[in-house]
């Protein structure tokens, strides 16, 4: 396994991909170094950035979008409007499709 196709534990299928998570790594220690988490209006506001933007798109980015998420729950932010949000993020489902051969 190449080293530089993982990126904070998670392994990727292309270096393009690797790349982008790498830059989202770079954004989020960024944030983490001058983002004020105990203003939870401020946390909202990014969060709803990240979203409207698309800001993340690799796992390493979700999975700071989830660390913002349970910032908003643990501050009293209603779980449904969050949850309805990171919908945006969830690829659907392939539908099967049936051929000839499986319809008999």
């Amino acid at each position: 396994m190449n080293d530089e196709m993982i990126v904070d534990g998670f392994i990727f299928g292309t270096a393009s991909d690797a790349e982008l998570a790498r830059e989202e790594a770079s954004r989020i220690e960024y944030l983490d170094a001058n983002m004020n988490y105990a203003n939870i209006s401020k946390v909202m506001q990014l969060y709803d950035k990240a979203l409207d933007t698309k800001m993340f798109r690799t796992p390493v980015g979700w999975k700071y979008m989830g660390k913002l998420k349970d910032i908003l729950l643990e501050n009293g932010y209603v779980a449904e409007k969050i949850t309805q949000y990171l919908s945006v993020y969830v690829r659907p489902k392939r539908k099967s499709i049936r051929t000839s051969a499986s319809m008999r």
